[in-house]
C-alpha cells in the first residue's frame, strides 16, 4: 500500500529531474541558437561578398568594354576589378578572365572568389566559393554623327603637320566604328564640315543664296562654294541670330550671301609716299596683281576664294566617301579661326529642318532624322588648334597700319567681312580684334548650347601646343559635361581621343 508521504516524495523527485532535463533543453537549444546566428552571420558575410563581387565584375566589364580595341582594354577591366574587390579580411580573389565573344561584339569578365568561413567550419565546411560572370555588350542602335574640323593655317600642310595628325586619328574613329566588313553599320551616318573663316556649301547649292552669282565678280576663277555668316542681328528667344540658327534657306532673309573677297590690286595703299601690296591682290590689271590659287600657295596666295576651305559632306553611310574627304582635306590659309560658324553648320547638317536641303534618304528614313527619335541619337565633334579670331597678315594692307592712312588699319576679310564692316560689334578701333575674338567665343558658346538643348551630344577637343586657356575654357562649357572635353597636345594623345569617343559613341549594356 503506497502511503501519502512516498507519494509526495515521488512527485518531488519528478519535478528535479524535470527542472535539470529543462536545463538540459535550455542549453542544447542555446548552443543552436549561437550555431544558427552565426550561421546566419556567415550567409550575410557571403552574401554581402557576393553583391561586391558583382559590383566589381560589372564595373570591370563596361570599363573594359569602353576601352575596346585599345591594347589596355584587359588591363583597364583587371585594374577596375581589383580596386573594387580586395583580397581581405577572409576573402581572397582566386581567379578572373576576360574575353570578346560573339563575333567581337559582347565583352565578358568572369570572376572567381572564396570566402573563409567560421561557424561553417564545425560543419567539415572551410571556404565558401563565389563565382560571378558579366557580360556586356556594344551596340551602335542607329547614329547622326558630325565631324566639325579645323583646316585653318595653323594646321599646316605635310608631313607631320598637324592636320596630317588630325586626319589619322578620325580615320581611326571611322575604323574603330566600321563593322568586321569594313562598312559602317547600317545605321550609322557621318558629315564632315571643314571650316576656317568661312565654311564651303557647296557650288551645286548655290539656290540656298540670295542672288545669282555673277561670274564677272570672280575674274578668271569661279566662286567655289563658300557663303558668309547670315544677319547677327538678335531676334526673340529661344531663337538665335541667324548666322548662327539651324534656320534652313526657306526665305530671302535666311539665305546666304555668296563668299568673295574683293581684290585689293586697284587700292592705292600706301606708306611713306610707296605703294604697298594690298592683302589680297588677285586680277591682272597690275604687274603687282595675280591668281595664285589658295590650294597651291599659303598666306600669299591671292584669289576671290582665299580663305575657303573644301565642301561640307553631308550624312553618308558610305564609309569609302568620308574616309577620302579626310584623306585629302588641306588647310586653307588667311581670314582666322572661327568655330561659331563650323559649329553652326554642324549643327546643320544634323538639323531635320534641313532634310529636304540635304537630299539625304535610306529606304527607312528621311536624313537627318527627328531629334525625337528614340532608334538614332546625334552628336557633333568640334575640333580647333587656337584660338578664335581675325587673322592679321602683317605683309599686306589694309591688315598693318600705313604712315598716310592709318584709319585703314584692319584686318583679313572672312564670313562676317572685315573688322571694319563692324558686322559682329559697333565701334571699329584700336581694340577690335580682341573684342571679336571676345563675341566669337561668346557665340560658340551660344550655338553649342542651342544644339545641346536639342538633344545633340557635343564633344570638343582642343588640339597642339597653341591652345591658351580662353579657348580651353570655351570647348569645355561647348561640350555635353566635363568628360565630352579633350585636350590633345600632340598626334598620339589626338588618336587616343578619337579612340575614346568613338567607343562613347557605342551604346553599353550588361546583357547577363
Amino acid at each position: 500500500m503506497v502511503r501519502c508521504t512516498d507519494f509526495l516524495y515521488y512527485i518531488k523527485i519528478w519535478k528535479e529531474d524535470e527542472k535539470a532535463a529543462t536545463a538540459v533543453i535550455i542549453a542544447l537549444l542555446m548552443i543552436f541558437i549561437v550555431f544558427f546566428s552565426f550561421l546566419g552571420i556567415e550567409v550575410a558575410r557571403a552574401y554581402m561578398t557576393y553583391s561586391r563581387l558583382s559590383y566589381a565584375v560589372d564595373g570591370a566589364a563596361l570599363a573594359g568594354a569602353r576601352s575596346y580595341g585599345q591594347e589596355d582594354r584587359d588591363r583597364v577591366a583587371e585594374a577596375f576589378l581589383k580596386a573594387n574587390f580586395k583580397s581581405e579580411n577572409g576573402v581572397s580573389l582566386e581567379n578572373f578572365q576576360m574575353e570578346l565573344i560573339e563575333g567581337d561584339t559582347q565583352y565578358v569578365v568572369t570572376a572567381d572568389a572564396r570566402l573563409s568561413t567560421i561557424a561553417a567550419r564545425l560543419v567539415g565546411v572551410d571556404t565558401i566559393p563565389l563565382k560571378v560572370s558579366a557580360t556586356v555588350e556594344r551596340e551602335l542602335r542607329g547614329l547622326e554623327l558630325s565631324m566639325v574640323l579645323d583646316v585653318t593655317g595653323s594646321m599646316g600642310r605635310g608631313w607631320g603637320s598637324k592636320l596630317e595628325q588630325m586626319k589619322s586619328a578620325a580615320l581611326i574613329l571611322t575604323e574603330i566604328m566600321a563593322e568586321d566588313d569594313g562598312a559602317f553599320p547600317e545605321d550609322f551616318y557621318v558629315s564632315l564640315v571643314p571650316y576656317s573663316a568661312s565654311v564651303n556649301i557647296g557650288t551645286h547649292n548655290s539656290d540656298w543664296l540670295r542672288h545669282a552669282i555673277d561670274p564677272n565678280e570672280f575674274g578668271e576663277e569661279n566662286w567655289r562654294g563658300c557663303v558668309e555668316a547670315r544677319s547677327t542681328d538678335e531676334r526673340s528667344p529661344p531663337r538665335l541670330p541667324l548666322d548662327l540658327d539651324a534656320d534652313p534657306p526657306e526665305i530671302t532673309d535666311e539665305r546666304f550671301v555668296r563668299y568673295l573677297w574683293a581684290s585689293t590690286e586697284d587700292l592705292m595703299y600706301k606708306d611713306r609716299g610707296s605703294r604697298v601690296r594690298g592683302d589680297n591682290d588677285w586680277g591682272d590689271a597690275h604687274s603687282w596683281s595675280s591668281y595664285r590659287d589658295p590650294e597651291d600657295y599659303q598666306n600669299t596666295a591671292t584669289s576671290p576664294n582665299l580663305g575657303c576651305p573644301q565642301p561640307i559632306e553631308p550624312l553618308t553611310n558610305d564609309r569609302a566617301v568620308i574616309d577620302a574627304r579626310l584623306g585629302n582635306l588641306n588647310a586653307y590659309f588667311r581670314g582666322g579661326t572661327f568655330t561659331n560658324i563650323g559649329m553652326a553648320w554642324g549643327w546643320r547638317t544634323l538639323s531635320p529642318e534641313w532634310e529636304p536641303y540635304w537630299n539625304v534618304s535610306t529606304l527607312e528614313h528621311e536624313m537627318p532624322v527627328a531629334y525625337d527619335e528614340w532608334e538614332i541619337k546625334k552628336a557633333i565633334i568640334l575640333l580647333t588648334d587656337g584660338a578664335n579670331g581675325w587673322y592679321d597678315w602683317p605683309d599686306g594692307a589694309p591688315g598693318q597700319p600705313l604712315d598716310e592712312n592709318p584709319e585703314k588699319y584692319d584686318a583679313d576679310y572672312t564670313a562676317y567681312g572685315r573688322l571694319s564692316d563692324e558686322r559682329l560689334f559697333p565701334d571699329f578701333g584700336g581694340t577690335a580684334k580682341n573684342q571679336a575674338t571676345a563675341e566669337i567665343d561668346d557665340r560658340t558658346e551660344r550655338v553649342c548650347a542651342a544644339a545641346k538643348q536639342k538633344g545633340i551630344q557635343v564633344y570638343t577637343i582642343t588640339f597642339g601646343g597653341g591652345v591658351n586657356s580662353s579657348i580651353r575654357q570655351v570647348m569645355e562649357t561647348c561640350a555635353s559635361g566635363d568628360g565630352n572635353y579633350f585636350h590633345a597636345p600632340d598626334g598620339d594623345k589626338l588618336e587616343e581621343v578619337f579612340s575614346t569617343i568613338s567607343r562613347g559613341l557605342y551604346n553599353l549594356r550588361i546583357v547577363k
